[in-house]
């Protein structure tokens, strides 16, 4: 178990699939603030292996999301 920062990768989706990843985060770990969420997201709270991985894909179905729809946030 460790803290991990997701920060980076949270900035690439567009700020409608920030609020749809976090919505279904928060659901899913029955959190009631969005602050739970930010400790988290900013690594100030442990998770497993097992977490990081589920968040990680989770990220990455709204990416493909993002993809297909043409909205691809590019750092320049």
């Amino acid at each position: 178990i460790m803290k991990r920062n997701l920060k980076k990768e949270y900035e690439f989706l567009t700020p409608t699939h920030q609020r749809l990843f976090r919505s279904e985060v928060m659901n899913n770990y029955k959190w009631t603030t969005v602050q739970a969420f930010y400790k988290l997201k900013r690594g100030e709270r442990r998770i497993s292996d097992a977490e990081y991985r589920y968040l990680v894909e989770k990220m990455q179905f709204y990416f493909e999301i993002q993809r297909q729809t043409g909205r691809i946030f590019i750092e320049l």
